[in-house]
């Protein structure tokens, strides 16, 4: 009975260190896996591999649950061991149920793992092309934003606002870079503020400098007017703005990017209108705009 009590304790080390060694490569795949699938997923030009990336959740998943059956396991062992060495001390019966069911189940659990391990490294040249990949055409994406935005830069912001927004109408049918759509509009809105306070200060010099009566009413109506209307843009501008900074309203990606054209593309006919009449083609051509910044009549 000593004889089978030192087979058994050495059968229950042998597994033991075995699930212990199967643990550290299983947590060695995993981890490998989760920073590629991480990767692809962080940017959203890593949603042209839908297949690959449902292939390596899965395969990931099988990996975590491989991982919580070895920990069950492992807490097994200790406490058989304690039980055999118990047996061989006292020279009690030691019932062999339960190691029995472990040893059958270490069995098992190898080798799932097996076939685990394998579909991961089979997985993993893909995967590693499309992360280096969606990498790729991520840093591309931004540093040709950067050198439109260098280029912008160089323009005066309302002809830089514009372009921006431009650019933005014209790609945004899939877009959901929403922080580069509340940039665009932002800087469209700080333009459109500043255009509505150069109307009032332009309604303010020619109250203070026209002698004609008839002349003062046109113009300062027609400004008013103007104001009116670039003011009924703005508001709903600033609510697609604080929409943008909302998770929750960009789980609707198309209603938000409907939203986001519409208040942009009236922010823009409204900055229109108040353009032509600073260059005299309005309905009032008498009518000249004083910059926003310094009171200058343009």
């Amino acid at each position: 009975k000593q004889i089978g009590c030192q087979e058994l304790l050495h059968v229950v080390d042998t597994n033991w260190r075995s699930c212990e060694d199967l643990a550290e490569v299983l947590d060695s795949h995993s981890m490998r896996l989760r920073t590629l699938l991480s990767t692809i997923q962080r940017f959203k030009e890593g949603d042209v591999y839908p297949n690959l990336l449902m292939g390596g959740l899965q395969t990931l998943t099988g990996l975590d649950e491989l991982a919580n059956r070895l920990g069950r396991l492992r807490s097994v062992w200790p406490r058989l061991q304690q039980a055999i060495s118990h047996a061989h001390c006292t020279m009690e019966r030691f019932e062999t149920v339960r190691i029995t069911s472990a040893l059958e189940e270490a069995l098992r659990v190898r080798r799932e793992c097996g076939i685990a391990i394998a579909r991961a490294s089979a997985s993993y040249a893909a995967l590693e092309d499309a992360a280096e990949r969606t990498r790729s055409k991520a840093e591309d994406k931004q540093r040709w934003r950067a050198l439109s935005q260098n280029a912008l830069n160089g323009l005066e912001p309302l002809v830089s606002a514009r372009v921006a927004a431009v650019l933005w109408l014209r790609g945004s049918p899939y877009s959901e870079d929403w922080e580069h759509a509340s940039q665009v509009m932002t800087n469209n809105l700080d333009v459109a503020v500043d255009l509505e306070q150069t109307l009032v200060k332009h309604a303010g010099v020619i109250m203070r400098t026209e002698t004609e009566h008839a002349v003062v009413q046109q113009s300062v109506g027609h400004l008013s007017a103007l104001r009116r209307e670039l003011r009924a843009a703005i508001a709903p501008a600033f609510a697609v703005t604080r929409q943008l900074a909302n998770p929750e309203s960009r789980k609707d990606a198309a209603a938000l990017r409907g939203a986001v054209r519409n208040a942009l593309r009236d922010l823009l006919a409204a900055m229109d209108r108040v353009e032509l009449v600073a260059r005299g083609c309005g309905k009032s051509e008498s009518v000249k705009l004083v910059d926003g910044k310094n009171g200058a009549i343009r």
